[in-house]
């Protein structure tokens, strides 16, 4: 991805399919990012802990499966605005 400056990634309501790219992780300067309502599966990709500058991850409403990395607490110190729901999620989610 050649868009290191993107700050905000909207692509919510729509029927996106399969698993989320690793390229995701490429986006350093992103500060939100919305993905819900859509038919992503399998896990959140570790190139996703990157993306350190995430203040509103919103991954509600998908397919996604496995537990929450701990990378998650370690990495993602700034975000103010979680949204996992309706995914199929198991275990305990990480401490910052």
């Amino acid at each position: 991805m050649s868009y290191q400056n993107l700050m905000l990634l909207t692509l919510s309501n729509n029927k996106f399919t399969g698993n989320l790219p690793n390229s995701l992780g490429s986006l350093t300067s992103l500060v939100s990012l919305h993905l819900h309502k859509n038919i992503f599966s399998g896990t959140i990709p570790i190139s996703l802990k990157n993306c350190t500058a995430l203040m509103i991850l919103d991954v509600g409403e998908n397919e996604f499966v496995g537990n929450i990395s701990t990378w998650f607490g370690e990495r993602f110190s700034r975000v103010v605005v979680l949204i996992l729901r309706s995914n199929q999620f198991r275990g305990l989610l990480p401490t910052c």
